[in-house]
């Protein structure tokens, strides 16, 4: 027998006590712990392998490490937690990408669900490490720029993952046109409107061209009411307390249409206008 296959059995072999181990290793927690049923399923929390033991001991079988923890994580997930948390799936995540970077769906899944476990950190980490491996992606920046805006209020690493997630043609619509609103709200109203401009120009997508034409319409009406607030201040010495103002002071006969319907405020200390969030 060729030394070159004696060498891969053993290399096998070991791999096969190394995914035995695993296994008792889980019968073992398993049998210590008090088994609470959720559902139809018996909850077993998986065991991880320290990262040491993971980047040496695949022994070359990394992308089959990787499904048997995949494969572990959809049935850990899916059996359902009686605990309230899933506190074993940032670290099966961070197993599954260490052995196969290049797997796109830990990424997403983990940029989905993370979040809401309390893994806040974890999956933004995980998300960046997505941007890197397979950058090919649009899912990735997209789920990142979401948790960005939602658990972080990072308007500009929303804006920013957002604008890298409609750089792809796969992309949803709607990505070109979240980017613009963060960093619209980020106070990088510029940028924002640069962003639109050119998918009103240039977007081969009916929805993304009509909704970027929509948002520079809007924030062309906040730039008109801050130039009113300017005159305001100067005929009366101060800005204007409320939007009203304008009109009854004068300045404006009627308040434009605005195509986003998005209630609008003046500051009466800058006169700067800006939308009412909830």
């Amino acid at each position: 027998m060729p030394r070159r296959v004696v060498i891969w059995l053993i290399a096998l072999g070991i791999f096969a006590l190394t995914v035995v181990s695993q296994i008792n290793i889980n019968g073992i927690n398993t049998a210590r712990a008090v088994k609470r049923s959720a559902g139809i399923n018996t909850y077993n929390e998986p065991y991880v392998l320290p990262e040491i033991v993971l980047a040496s001991g695949a022994l070359g079988f990394n992308n089959l490490a990787a499904d048997y923890y995949w494969l572990s994580l959809i049935q850990y997930f899916g059996a359902g937690d009686p605990f309230g948390a899933y506190r074993q799936l940032s670290a099966l995540l961070g197993a599954i990408t260490q052995l196969d970077p290049k797997f796109a769906y830990p990424y997403t899944f983990g940029l989905l669900i993370l979040p809401d476990q309390g893994f806040v950190d974890e999956a933004i980490a995980l998300g960046e490490q997505g941007l890197k491996e397979v950058p090919q992606s649009w899912e990735v920046p997209y789920y990142l720029g979401y948790v960005q805006y939602r658990y972080k209020k990072d308007l500009i690493k929303a804006g920013e993952a957002f604008e890298r997630a409609a750089q792809s043609p796969d992309a949803p619509a709607a990505a070109k046109i979240l980017a613009g609103i963060n960093f619209a709200r980020a106070g990088q109203r510029e940028t924002a409107i640069a962003i639109w401009r050119v998918a009103a120009e240039s977007s081969t997508n009916e929805y993304t061209r009509q909704r970027a034409k929509e948002y520079l319409e809007h924030y062309a009406i906040i730039e008109f009411y801050e130039e009113q607030a300017k005159v305001f201040k100067a005929r009366y010495g101060r800005f204007p307390n409320t939007l009203d103002e304008l009109k009854t002071g004068g300045l404006i006969r009627d308040f434009p249409s605005d195509p986003v319907h998005i209630e609008l405020t003046v500051d009466p200390k800058t006169g700067s206008v800006s939308e009412v969030l909830d």
